[in-house]
Parts: structure tokens; C-alpha cells; sequence
């Protein structure tokens, strides 16, 4: 009976390793009896060694491991553990991030810094690196911003120390708390946890921080026959929370394999193992181990879809073999029919003669051979380019597992004599049921390889500095590039991140280096990201320039295409507009105060007129009141004096009264009081508008109140309208303050309002009694505020339209306008 060997991370020992799973080896034997299954404990520093010299054929390890290995060796995942705690069943699981719930001071992720952090092990997935890269993620690098970080060695440790106050915050893997408290050694009502009820709409059972991860896969290395994976596969989503295997292993069961990409991601993101080494990887190497994962990808993608139907059922319906085999054949049958039908080529051929024994449509629609045909050929019949012995030569390492797969370009002759350039991906397939074999996935890149020549030819000629670059760095950059950065070797630019070829910050005060991954990360998500930036160039001298990122795929992965355009000389040009353009402002706000000058003048001298009238007035009757004051005081005081007050006395008193017109004085002094205070008021308001209008203002936007600018400007110009129109304004009360330039915004409104009314009045005509209207409105949607100008004037022809902006241009007489307030009005 054949020995099939399960290779296990022994993370507590081989003794715990074999008490938890042999129980599991036993029953894939009774489900599958041709085959005897046994488990091979595995230290950490062994798991490498066992699959790489395929000393196993099914791996059980942890998803850090699990994606180490996918990514080296080409093992993949077939079914995903399913775990138990409690009632609770789940197979993803995360990291959680807490600190004591007392701590009134750290309320998010902005108040981490400078804080001291725990974690379970610096190589712990669960206890560390899930909250390293959920912090990464929040702006936060453990590593840099921490004032300390240590690790525990273990879960428990952490939670102790949190509580303890050791430290201020802790991570550890999901479920720890819960089985803690459990256990009576904490009270979850102690701790605060970040973001866990962001997560509660996951319908995890478990407090947790972090993105969820896939729990441990059992995988099949490469040389395992698809037969043999798929029986294991299904024996073990078969598998219940009764049977002794998951009662041993204290599992729920297994169910279809999960996605790992997120794994993949998280290591990537931290520069560790399997991708510690990457910044020193080669582009080829680099493009090799992409189309190794795009390929398993492709082909485990393939098999999940073929066969889910069938393993979804085979778990709750089939409890008989015969009717699981049959089953089984039916997924291959239909497997072998998608195959037939997929865009690519595929051909199989033998390992010792190298006919091919089978090929898919796509294959021989590619060389124009029948199927009949092809089988009386090998892959030398239709590659013309490699010899026998060479060709063998170039196979040779994948028969001896050396690697597992071997990607090249080539070409196939047509049978109608003409090239197709190829992408050939092989893979030696070993299997104890059949004969060993290769097979060959080939796509035809004829028009790729068309699309690479223009985009190189346009690549290079672009007068802008054009790039490609992804989350890493560098891919490829042209001659521009080279030219705008001061280097001259290729090689070494490549080597470099966007925020290396910055300032450590940006001029808004964040880091260039991060600001970048976040500027990466938009134009991945939106297709595309314009925007400003400083650049430095290898001398250490800084340019400002523009910068385009946008998304595309090259060999099988997303980059990003980025153009960058030096605006040095831009910048200068625009700084010396915008001291022109303000000295132009101010001169013509002058200009608009000196010919509003007159009417400001009357403006002021009407209320000024009347409060002279009324001081007069007020001059002539004090004489008068003090006479009638005098009377009063004298009778007062011979009341006091006799005890008494003589009737005559008050009848003189009274008739004095009379003949000063009392009782219209006292009506007429308090008016006079109030309408020479109201003459006051205006001629202050207008001083006061004056004065702001009129001041030189700051070339800085500040935070300003668009309601009060425009009464300003009302006042200011009031002289302007009030004899043609009518003015009414609906302000919105709720308008917020606004960040702009208010004397420009002001000096528009005033040409807008100088305009309506010169318009009203043209329309209306001289000596004209009516009156016209304008209606000023401001409103405000949240988004933006609006201000809104409407006059009942002639408008503007037609056929001038597209002429109102030009400087110089006017409609008006000679001496009434100088063409420039319009003008002005655009450019601000």
C-alpha cells in the first residue's frame, strides 16, 4: 500500500504534534484504503528541507508558513481548517490590538505615538504581524513610532502586561481574550479594544482590530497526483465535529480552501519572510515567481470551480463510496471538457519519447495542425529553434525537481509556415496512478508583443520624465528621467522609491515617503492621481513639478505609469503674474474708490446735514427747558420751606408750560436725539466701508464672512445704484466662514453691482421715475457657497459674448469705462 506522508509544524513538539493528528492520518486511511497515510512532525527548522526534498506529500502548517512555502516551492492549498472555541466555528482569524479600558488618553490611533507596544514574538503572525500591518496601514510604523516595543513570548504575557500597566498597548491573535476570560484570569470589561465594533458587521465571534486571515491549510505539494489531492480533499471537508480525527485535533472540520492572497499581501507590506530578500530581487527573477503564483492561481482556480459543486454536496449528500466516485468522475469529465474549451493552449507531452498524447482546441487552433496530427509530434516539430539535446537540457530541472515550474518565450511555426511568438509555461506532473508527463500552458503574445514596441517607442521619446513604478519602487523609467533627477546610470535609479527622489517632507508637512504610498495607493483605487509635488534631484537641489499616476497591467500585475513634469519655470512666471496681477487690483480698486469718490461725499453730507439741524434745534429749546426747570426747582423749594405750595405759583407754572409748547417738546427732543444718533451711525458705516474697501488687503487666503463683504460693498457703491434701483438681498444665515482673498472677492462684487446699475440706467433712460431691481443671494449646499447677482437691465448681446472677458473691451462710452473690471473679475 502506498505511504502517503503528512508533513506537520510542530510548534509545541513532535509528541503534542502526533497526539493532536494522528487521529486525522487514521481516518483519511479509512476513507481511502489504497493509501496509508502517516504524520511526519516537522520542527521550524525542518519544514523547508521536507518540502523542498519532497520527503512529504501533504503539508499542515500555519497560513505564515503555508504562503512561504506556496510562494517557493509551488504548494497548494486544498482545503482550509475549520476551528472551535466554544460554540463558536470559524476558519479566519485576526490579530487585536487593546490597552486597559481606564486609559482615558487613547482613544484612536492618532494617540499611539510615543506610547510603549507589546506583541507576542517578532516571527508571530497572529501576535504580531497582523497589527504591524493594520498600524502601517493607519499611518503608524511600530517600529519607528513606538517609545518602546517588546515582546511577551506569549499570549498571556501580553494580556498580563497590558493589565498590569507594563506597557500602554498589546497585541495578540483573536480569541485570546475571550478564552482568558473564560478562564477566569481576566475580566473583558478591563480592556479596550480598537476597532472592534468597526469589525462587529464581520459576524466574527471574537473581538478584533486587524483585517481576518485564513487559518491553516492542508496543501499538496507538486509532485502529488490531482486524484490523490482531490480523494484527501474531500475525505476532509466530509469530515464532522463527531468524528475522533476532529475531536483529537479540537477542530470543527475542514471546508474548501480559502483565498491566501491576504497573507501574500501582509508579508509583502512588511518585508518579511518569504519576502525579506525582495528589494534584492532582479526583474527577471521577479517576473519569474509572478507568472509561477498567476499560474497556480489560474489552475487552483480552475479545479475550485470545476469541483466546488461537487465538494459542496459531496460533504452533506454522499455517504457512500461508490456514489462519491462516481461523482468524482462526473468533476473530471467536466473538468476535461473546460479544458478543451479555454482560450489558451495546452499540450501534454510524454517524457521519454516527448509525443504529445494531448492537446485542447486552443492548441490546435493556434498551429493549424489537427488533433490527429499533433499526436504524431513533439514540441521540436513546431519550436524549430532547439535541438533535441538542448531542449532536454532546458527540461532536465524540473524532472529532477529542481524547480517546479520553467517559463520562456519562443515561437510555434504555424503549419501555414509563418511565426507566432509564445509564452510556454511547463510543469513536470508526477503521479502514482498515471505516467509522469509534461504539460505546457502556451498563450500567443503576438499582439503584445506589438503593444510593447509602441509603448517603448513613445516611452522614450516622451519630453516628460515617464516612469514605472509600484508599491516597491522603480520598474523601468526612460532617458528624461535620468536627465531630470541628475543620474546617470539607469540601474541605480531603479533601485530607488518615489520617496527616495524627495525631501524627507512634502511643504504641507508630511512625509514625502508616506505621503507617496498614499498618493500609489489613490491612483490604484480611483485609476487615476494628479497632483503637485517637490521633487530632489541627486545633488540635493529641490524642483517643483506635476505629477500623473495611472494604473495599468504589465506581465500579469497592476503598475503604475507615472509622468513628471518640471514646473520651475512655471512656478516663477506665475509668482511674478500674482504680484502684477495684485498691483492691477489695488489700482483699480483705487480707480473705483476715486470715481465713487462724489457720491461717497454726498453720501456723507446728508446725514451730516441733518444732525446739524437737530443740534440746532436742540440748541434753541435748552434755554427754554432750563427756564421750566427753574420754576419747577423754586417751587419745590418753597414747598419744603411753608409745607405747602401755592396754587398761584402753579397755575404760572402751568401757563409757562403752555407757552413753551411742552407737549410737543417732549415729543420733538427725543426724535431729534434719535435721528441725529441714526445720521452718526451712517456716516460711520460709511467711513467704516470705505476703509475696508479701500485697504491694500493680504496676498493669503483668511477664513471670511461673503454676507459681510457684500454689505460692505453695498455701502460703498450705494450712490452707484440708489437712484436707478432698488437693492434686495437674501443672505443666508447659516453661510460658514469661507477661505478666500476678500478684497478680490469684493472688488468682483462691486463691478458686478457698478455694472447692473450703469445697465438698469441705460435701460431706463434719463429723468426717468421707475426704478429697476437687483437681487443679490447667497446659499450654501454643504459642497460650496454661491453668490448670485440678477439685474433688471438690458443684459448682454449675443454676439459679444465671447469678447466681456478680454482686457481693454467695452460696450460703454469714453471716460465711463475702462474695460478691465470684467477682466479682473475672471482672473480673480
Amino acid at each position: 500500500v502506498p505511504l502517503v506522508r503528512i508533513g506537520v509544524l510542530a510548534k509545541r513538539g513532535d509528541a503534542r504534534a502526533l497526539e493532536r493528528w494522528s487521529a486525522t492520518a487514521s481516518y483519511l486511511t479509512s476513507k481511502n484504503p489504497a493509501y496509508q497515510f502517516k504524520i511526519i512532525p516537522l520542527g521550524f527548522d525542518q519544514i523547508y528541507s521536507a518540502v523542498e526534498r519532497r520527503k512529504v506529500d501533504f503539508i499542515l502548517a500555519n497560513s505564515a508558513y503555508y504562503v512561504a512555502l506556496e510562494r517557493t516551492y509551488g504548494v497548494e492549498a486544498i482545503a482550509t481548517m475549520e476551528n472551535r472555541r466554544g460554540d463558536a466555528v470559524f476558519s479566519q482569524f485576526g490579530g487585536v490590538i487593546f490597552c486597559k479600558a481606564s486609559r482615558k488618553d487613547l482613544q484612536g490611533y492618532q494617540d499611539f505615538r510615543d506610547k510603549s507596544f507589546m506583541a507576542v514574538d517578532e516571527n508571530s503572525f497572529g501576535g504580531y504581524h497582523m497589527a504591524w500591518f493594520h498600524l502601517l496601514q493607519h499611518g503608524l510604523d511600530p517600529q519607528k513610532e513606538f517609545r518602546s516595543l517588546t515582546f511577551a513570548g506569549t499570549h498571556d504575557g501580553v494580556v498580563n502586561a497590558v493589565l498590569q500597566g507594563a506597557v500602554d498597548l498589546g497585541t495578540v491573535r483573536t480569541d485570546t481574550l475571550e478564552r482568558m476570560a473564560a478562564e477566569g484570569k481576566i475580566n473583558l470589561e478591563d480592556f479596550k479594544v480598537f476597532h472592534a465594533e468597526e469589525n462587529a458587521r464581520l459576524h466574527f465571534p471574537f473581538l478584533v482590530s486587524t483585517d481576518l486571515y485564513p487559518e491553516w491549510p492542508m496543501a499538496r505539494l507538486s509532485h502529488v497526483s490531482e486524484n490523490l489531492s482531490i480523494s484527501v480533499a474531500r475525505s476532509l471537508m466530509l469530515m464532522t465535529v463527531a468524528d475522533q480525527a476532529a475531536s483529537a485535533a479540537m477542530i470543527n472540520g475542514w471546508t474548501a480552501p480559502y483565498s491566501y492572497v491576504p497573507v501574500h499581501e501582509c508579508l509583502l507590506g512588511l518585508r518579511v519572510p518569504p519576502y525579506a530578500d525582495l528589494d534584492d530581487i532582479s526583474l527577471h527573477e521577479a517576473f519569474r515567481r509572478y507568472r509561477l503564483i498567476i499560474f497556480l492561481f489560474v489552475f487552483v482556480l480552475g479545479i475550485v470551480m470545476v469541483f466546488s459543486f461537487f465538494l459542496s454536496r459531496a460533504k452533506k449528500e454522499l455517504e457512500q463510496e461508490l456514489l462519491q466516485k462516481k461523482e468524482t468522475e462526473k468533476s473530471l469529465s467536466q473538468f476535461k471538457t473546460t479544458l478543451d474549451q479555454v482560450y489558451d493552449c495546452v499540450f501534454m507531452f510524454d517524457v521519454e519519447s516527448l509525443l504529445f498524447f494531448y492537446v485542447n482546441q486552443g492548441a490546435m487552433n493556434q498551429v493549424g495542425y489537427t488533433g490527429d496530427e499533433l499526436m504524431t509530434m513533439t514540441p521540436l516539430d513546431i519550436m524549430l529553434e532547439y535541438s533535441e539535446e538542448r531542449f532536454r537540457e532546458m527540461i532536465h530541472p524540473l524532472q529532477e525537481g529542481e524547480t517546479g515550474l520553467l517559463s520562456f518565450e519562443t515561437g510555434h511555426w504555424h503549419k501555414a509556415g509563418y511565426l507566432i511568438p509564445v509564452d510556454v509555461h511547463l510543469q513536470y506532473v508526477s503521479s502514482p496512478e498515471t505516467d509522469d508527463r509534461f504539460v505546457a500552458v502556451v498563450r500567443d503574445v503576438t499582439a503584445q508583443k506589438e503593444d510593447e514596441k509602441q509603448f517603448r517607442r513613445l516611452f522614450e521619446s516622451s519630453m516628460d520624465a515617464t516612469m514605472i513604478t509600484n508599491e516597491q519602487g522603480f520598474v523601468d523609467c526612460n532617458r528624461r528621467t535620468l536627465e531630470m533627477f541628475g543620474y546617470e546610470n539607469k540601474k541605480d535609479f531603479l533601485q530607488l522609491h518615489p520617496g527616495d527622489v524627495s525631501p524627507p517632507t512634502q511643504p504641507c508637512g508630511s512625509s514625502s515617503f508616506e505621503l507617496a504610498c498614499e498618493k500609489i495607493k489613490e491612483a490604484m483605487e480611483n485609476k487615476v492621481a494628479l497632483f503637485e509635488w517637490v521633487h530632489q534631484r541627486q545633488n540635493g537641489s529641490l524642483f517643483p513639478a506635476e505629477v500623473m499616476l495611472s494604473p495599468f497591467e504589465m506581465s500579469g500585475r497592476t503598475v503604475l505609469h507615472a509622468v513628471v513634469r518640471d514646473v520651475s519655470e512655471r512656478k516663477r512666471a506665475e509668482k511674478e503674474q500674482g504680484k502684477l496681477q495684485a498691483k492691477l487690483l489695488h489700482a483699480q480698486k483705487l480707480e473705483s474708490v476715486g470715481q465713487l469718490a462724489s457720491g461717497i461725499a454726498h453720501e456723507i453730507n446728508t446725514p451730516t446735514q441733518y444732525v446739524a439741524n437737530n443740534i440746532s434745534f436742540l440748541a434753541e429749546v435748552v434755554e427754554d427747558v432750563q427756564e421750566i426747570i427753574d420754576e419747577f426747582i423754586y417751587i419745590l423749594a418753597l414747598g419744603r420751606k411753608h409745607g405747602t405750595i401755592n396754587p398761584e405759583r402753579l397755575e404760572q407754572a402751568a401757563s409757562l408750560l403752555e407757552e413753551l409748547g411742552w407737549d410737543e417738546l417732549q415729543k420733538e427732543i427725543p426724535d431729534a436725539i434719535k435721528q441725529s444718533q441714526e445720521g452718526l451711525r451712517r456716516v460711520t458705516s460709511i467711513v467704516q466701508a470705505m476703509k475696508e474697501f479701500s485697504h491694500p488687503g493680504s496676498r493669503e487666503k483668511a477664513d471670511t464672512d461673503i454676507n459681510q463683504v457684500i454689505t460692505t460693498t453695498l455701502t460703498v457703491a450705494r450712490n452707484e445704484w440708489k437712484y436707478v434701483a432698488e437693492v434686495d438681498t437674501k443672505l443666508s444665515k447659516d453661510l460658514p466662514l469661507i477661505p478666500c482673498l476678500a478684497d478680490e472677492i469684493g472688488q468682483v462684487i462691486l463691478n458686478m453691482i457698478v455694472n447692473a446699475a450703469h445697465a438698469i440706467a441705460e435701460k431706463l433712460g434719463e429723468n426717468s421715475e421707475e426704478k429697476g431691481r437687483i437681487f443679490i443671494q447667497t446659499s450654501y449646499d454643504t459642497e460650496s457657497v454661491e453668490i448670485m447677482i440678477t439685474d433688471t437691465g438690458n443684459g448682454i448681446p449675443e454676439e459679444i459674448l465671447p469678447r466681456i472677458f478680454d482686457p481693454f473691451f467695452t460696450t460703454k462710452k469714453v471716460g465711463k469705462g475702462s474695460g478691465q473690471g470684467l477682466a479682473i473679475s475672471h482672473d480673480v
